[in-house]
């Protein structure tokens, strides 16, 4: 932010050393740790996600275990919107409000929004686009709940849904190791803003 924004960062600083973000990196510590159990199949779609390529339809996984990766995506939709809030609060900095000030609400009732909608501030942003490139709550959802299935059948297809009233989606399983992969990108690209803007307030 600008010379004129000083006080509204010192502020934010003082935010981030509260109760609100001290966890941070525990919670980061969680991502990489689900990462590494799921390494054999996830490392398949690393190198297309760092490329932004999506696999075609005739690539398929060598190595399929849907249980071993089956929680990624939520742990990692879940850690990458509870640290959103930074990025947030400086986007109101840059638009000249106060840090905890939004266009139309308080930081505390940001915080208390619905999780699918933490990124709409942000999107108008490309500065900060790689941190929400991507931000599926259906497949976070169908993650979390055991919405997750290999569909009958098709050892290469995933079907997911979101609660037991909804119907049954489909994701190929290369798409969804790629696209826990790309939520994996968007989680470091947060850790590195996390880890320079403690650097620049004087903890680093």
């Amino acid at each position: 932010a600008s010379l004129m924004n000083r006080g509204e960062c010192f502020r934010m600083l003082m935010w981030m050393n509260g109760m609100e973000y001290k966890d941070f990196f525990d919670r980061q510590i969680t991502v990489r740790k689900e990462y590494l159990k799921g390494y054999e199949q996830l490392g398949q779609a690393w190198v297309y996600a760092a490329h932004g390529i999506e696999p075609n339809k005739d690539l398929v996984p060598s190595t399929r275990d849907l249980d071993r990766v089956h929680f990624f995506f939520f742990f990692a939709f879940e850690q990458l919107v509870s640290g959103l809030s930074l990025p947030a609060c400086i986007n109101n900095i840059l638009q000249g409000r106060n840090f905890d000030e939004f266009e139309q609400m308080s930081l505390k009732k940001y915080v208390g929004i619905d999780k699918a909608g933490k990124a709409k501030c942000l999107e108008n942003n490309a500065k900060f686009h790689p941190l929400i490139a991507e931000f599926d709550s259906s497949i976070r959802n169908g993650s979390h709940h055991r919405g997750l299935k290999i569909k009958p059948g098709h050892p290469h297809v995933i079907q997911y849904r979101t609660g037991d009233s909804k119907t049954w989606n489909e994701i190929r399983y290369a798409e969804y190791l790629w696209r826990c992969n790309r939520i994996m990108f968007c989680c470091m690209h947060l850790l590195a803003l996390q880890i320079y803007v403690l650097k620049y307030g004087g903890r680093g």
